[in-house]
């Protein structure tokens, strides 16, 4: 009996002692898995687009997540639904509680995000801006894909381009109108046509706040405002096909010319391929989402190994960067009907 009791008592030792690992580690818990924010054995980094959803945003988390998994970190992806300044900086705040390990954020508001970013400092988590700015902002670097008077005046050029001359009345399609980059571009397009296109009048500048409902529903309004319009410049993503939506209902309905209204400026090939392939426009300029968010999560990663990010480096799955001073440029594209569908997304 008492060699029975023994034996229990060592079984019974025996099983706290596998129980009980060092640390507290349970033996259920699967080695090497997510360890979550702030730990030692893998890095957490929080990106906050300025909106979930869209197809552009969608593009830019699937560049975020490659990025993670190829630099074996883990990436939190999250914002809103529609643009919403406060509740963007609330889930910027709650992840820093959360003691992550660096933040990407595309602002909506370049002057609201301050303070926030001067928390980052304080608690020595790196930040980096990308898509949009806030240059007077704690932040190591911003992400783009040029400088905004270069991507403004390609956005003209890609209207100008389809025009049989530069004249005429022209409206001015935007997103968010507090939006650093948004506002840069159209100071660069309205600067480069008072200077070498006097005859064209700009008849509005219309904001949607990145929704392309809303967008859609001021293209119809300004084309039924003016009948004699000669373009439509979008300086945004949901603006363009939202334009060439109207622009085709419009000609169906009598209220314009075929041809009469070109439409230019940013386009995300998945959404403005049927408007190039059916001549509603003939070109567009774009950048790749994918390469924003990969290089947010691959700039992160290097500033938090302490290395030095250099211009003419080779980033994988993105290419050759150009880095001057604190601004780090991925590129654009000109894409036509010929090439729209090697671009998906």
């Amino acid at each position: 009996m008492k060699k029975l009791i023994a034996m229990m008592l060592s079984l019974c030792l025996l099983c706290g002692l596998v129980a009980c690992k060092p640390g507290g580690e349970k033996p259920s818990d699967p080695p090497g898995g997510n360890t979550g924010a702030g730990t030692e054995t893998q890095k957490t980094f929080f990106l906050s687009p300025k909106m979930v959803g869209a197809a552009y945003w969608e593009a830019a988390k699937s560049g975020a997540m490659q990025a993670g998994e190829d630099l074996g970190v883990e990436v939190i992806w999250n914002g809103t639904s529609e643009v919403d300044v406060a509740k963007q900086i609330n889930m910027i705040t709650d992840m820093l509680t959360r003691k992550v390990d660096g933040l990407g954020v595309a602002p909506n508001d370049a002057t609201s995000v301050t303070n926030v970013f001067n928390q980052a400092k304080g608690a020595g988590v790196p930040v980096v801006t990308f898509d949009s700015d806030s240059e007077n902002a704690e932040r190591a670097y911003c992400i783009l894909p040029d400088t905004d008077e270069a991507i403004g005046e390609a956005f003209l050029a890609a209207l100008i381009n389809q025009m049989p001359e530069p004249k005429g009345k022209v409206a001015v399609m935007i997103a968010s109108p507090s939006a650093a980059n948004i506002i840069a571009w159209r100071d660069s397009a309205l600067a480069k046509i008072e200077k070498d296109y006097p005859d064209i009048e700009i008849v509005g500048v219309y904001p949607s706040n990145d929704d392309q409902q809303k967008a859609y529903e001021n293209a119809k309004s300004f084309i039924q405002a003016n009948p004699d319009l000669s373009g439509i410049l979008c300086l945004a993503g949901a603006e363009t096909p939202a334009a060439c939506k109207a622009v085709k209902e419009a000609i169906d309905a009598g209220q314009l010319q075929p041809g009469q209204v070109k439409v230019g400026g940013m386009g995300i090939p998945s959404l403005v391929r049927e408007y190039i392939k059916d001549g509603t426009m003939s070109e567009s300029v774009m950048w790749n989402p994918m390469s924003m968010g990969y290089l947010a999560v691959w700039t992160l990663d290097q500033l938090t190994q302490g290395n030095e990010i250099k211009d003419g480096m080779e980033v994988p799955g993105v290419g050759t960067i150009k880095v001057e001073g604190d601004r780090i440029y991925c590129g654009t594209f000109q894409f036509t009907a010929d090439d729209v569908d090697n671009y998906q997304f």
